[in-house]
């Protein structure tokens, strides 16, 4: 060998092991006898290959043609040959098929080509043992030359244990989804109820026992929804569903969330500073959970009548969001492991406080997946200031504005910045809400995301003809039906140019506006209904969900109960549902089951999933709404299915 061979094929061995493998101790140690002994051929190549041989990883050398030039002892343990049986070998014989086929073309492809579709990349593949039996197996390929011949080096490592501790960890998870989710969420929805009041009145003396039995069932569900998501973020299983949000809105709904349990420790929340065009691109479920750690974690340290305060500050086109507490601050020698799993500060009055030591771990893993980055200033006895700063998203779309009403909600749509802030103020006064597009485009866009009662038409709009923007929409079948009131200064010439128009507008208003002539029609429009008696389908095999589940839907209509796919089944055949509440895991099969019968047989009735698990987004993308029973409090619960049973009634 030559030392410029040997320094060669150690660093290419090094950078076929994973970074920061112990074993990359061991190449250097081969790289030092070469250079330090060199001129000893002999000695050298023994000491080369005991090195070698105590290498953990698997080390073959191959030519070019396939055929194995050296097998160390780690691959002999590995594929149970020793180096005599398969030096000279052709290394295929130690690859089951599709594998067995490829190799050597791969490598002949490389040849001629130059292009790597397995050389310097670790893969994960399946090797074959003498005794014929396969197995999971880690592979890099690096190449090398040998007096400008070229030369394989495969290492490789048996990744059975790995993959079975992979698979105990998965059933595991979902043990603990179902097994601890699902009885969790009964006992903290039945202790909720009587804790309210409506199953009724509490006794004095029973009613602390009830409270700490429902912290505690909180506790025991935050702890185990935050270790499922740890285990989420780590296998980067975690699904992340982006969308384009208002940072403002975001933080009112976060505040909202939280008044009562900042009431709890007699804190308030303030939010100072406020921006209102600023727009940024992130899940909104996890944005909520990052904020809800932030503010949980700020009013658990607060004094008592004292405030947490929220801020937004941008800085260089990324927005800085602040949460500000007057607590006594972070002891020093915990800021070094504050987002660490599990990592809580060692005081007495920390561990008075609870918590699972995991959330922020992960809210840092969420901020960073946003594209952001998360930080703290807490000078001891100062209070705390948690930071996280996202990009902002470029604003050419939709500036919306939102009114909260209760009487219905429409589109405006009005190029005229100032027209359209009129009309906002005109329906807000008669409790309507009202979302805003300033183009055909932005428009398209509202109507995709959102439910409308009506929408009012400018015809002249900077993009697209109003009337031809119109006839497109009234092409989709979930806005055949939607009110339509023109509001333009041409509404009376166009109308009578349209006498055939067959695109059902309710009403042709002139501009200026007439604002009770606008109302009245809107009214019109509107029609603003209760929900009918739905007649509701669960499909829950734990008869405690069924029952509370029950109670908590009983105003909204008729709950028939499925305690498995075949009565689900059965039950779909013979009656017309208006929603079902479906649970993932049934004794006689899975809840996908049931989606896949109802395409099958053109049912188009909502669905909602309610299962200890969460879903993938294939799955969420088939039903109207998934929830996951332990992150779904009763009120939210009800408020999703009459939202949705309000929806399919404006539908019909």
């Amino acid at each position: 060998m030559h030392k410029e061979r040997m320094t060669s094929i150690v660093n290419e061995l090094k950078e076929s092991l994973k970074d920061g493998d112990a074993n990359s101790g061991f190449l250097d140690e081969i790289k030092a006898i070469w250079e330090d002994q060199h001129a000893h051929s002999v000695d050298d190549k023994e000491r080369f290959r005991a090195v070698v041989d105590s290498v953990f990883e698997g080390i073959i050398t191959i030519e070019p043609n396939g055929i194995v030039g050296s097998f160390n002892l780690a691959a002999e343990k590995i594929f149970g040959y020793e180096a005599s049986e398969v030096i000279g070998k052709n290394i295929k014989m130690l690859m089951p098929e599709p594998y067995h086929s490829e190799h050597d073309g791969y490598l002949a492809n490389f040849m001629q080509s130059g292009i790597a579709k397995i050389i310097g990349i670790g893969r994960d593949v399946e090797g074959r043992r003498k005794d014929g039996s396969t197995f999971p197996l880690y592979l890099a390929v690096t190449k090398i030359k040998d007096n400008n011949k070229p030369i394989f080096v495969g290492t490789v490592r048996d990744l059975s244990e790995q993959k079975r501790l992979e698979k105990f960890k998965n059933e595991f998870v979902s043990t603990v989804s179902h097994e601890l989710r699902t009885p969790l969420t009964s006992i903290k929805g039945s202790l909720s109820l009587i804790d309210s009041g409506v199953m009724g009145e509490v006794g004095e003396k029973i009613k602390p026992l009830i409270q700490i039995a429902l912290n505690n069932s909180e506790r025991l569900i935050l702890l185990i929804n935050d270790i499922l998501d740890m285990e989420k973020i780590e296998s980067g299983k975690m699904d992340f569903y982006f969308e384009k949000a208002n940072l403002n809105d975001l933080i009112h709904k976060a505040i909202e969330a939280n008044i009562g349990y900042a009431k709890e420790f007699d804190v308030t929340l303030s939010f100072e500073n406020q921006i209102e065009t600023i727009q940024v691109y992130v899940d909104v479920n996890r944005m909520q959970q990052v904020l809800t750690n932030l503010i949980s974690n700020a009013v658990k340290y607060s004094p008592k009548k004292d405030a947490v305060v929220l801020k937004v500050i941008v800085y260089n086109k990324r927005a800085r969001v602040e949460i500000h507490d007057n607590g006594l601050g972070v002891p020093e020698e915990f800021k070094k492991r504050i987002f660490q799993q599990f990592a809580q500060a060692d005081s007495s009055d920390t561990k008075l406080k609870g918590g699972t030591g995991l959330g922020l771990s992960i809210t840092k893993s969420i901020v960073e997946k946003f594209g952001g980055s998360i930080g703290f200033l807490s000078p001891e006895g100062k209070g705390t200031t948690f930071f996280f700063y996202l990009p902002i998203v470029n604003e050419f779309d939709t500036e919306v504005q939102i009114q909260k009403g209760t009487r219905g909600k429409v589109l405006v749509v009005e190029d005229d910045h100032d027209i359209a802030t009129l009309l906002r103020i005109m329906l807000s006064q008669e409790d309507i809400d009202c979302d805003i597009a300033y183009t055909a485009r932005e428009a398209t866009s509202l109507l995709k995301k959102n439910i409308y009662d009506a929408m009012t038409l400018d015809i002249m709009l900077p993009d697209q003809d109003g009337m031809s923007f119109l006839e497109e929409i009234r092409k989709e079948e979930s806005l055949k039906n939607l009110a339509v009131i023109i509001v333009s200064a041409r509404a009376s010439n166009t109308k009578k140019e349209s006498t055939e128009f067959e695109l059902e507008v309710i009403d042709w208003i002139n501009k200026p506006i007439d604002q009770k002539y606008l109302i009245q029609s809107l009214n019109n429009a509107l029609h603003v209904k209760k929900i009918h008696q739905a007649k509701i389908l669960h499909v829950e095999d734990d008869e405690d969900i069924a029952k509370l589940v029950k109670i908590l839907l009983n105003e909204l209509g008729h709950i028939d109960l499925a305690v498995d796919k075949a009565e689900a089944f059965f039950k779909l055949q013979d009656n017309k549902y208006d929603l079902i509440l479906l649970d993932m895991m049934l004794p006689d099969g899975s809840g996908e089951e049931i989606l896949s019968y109802m395409k099958d047989s053109l049912l188009e009735i909502p669905v909602v999933l309610f299962s200890a698990q969460e879903v993938n987004h294939a799955l969420k993308a088939k039903v109207a709404k998934a929830l996951v029973k332990s992150r779904t409090s009763n009120e939210y619960l009800v408020e999703t299915i009459k939202n949705l049973l309000e929806e399919n009634t404006k539908r019909r």
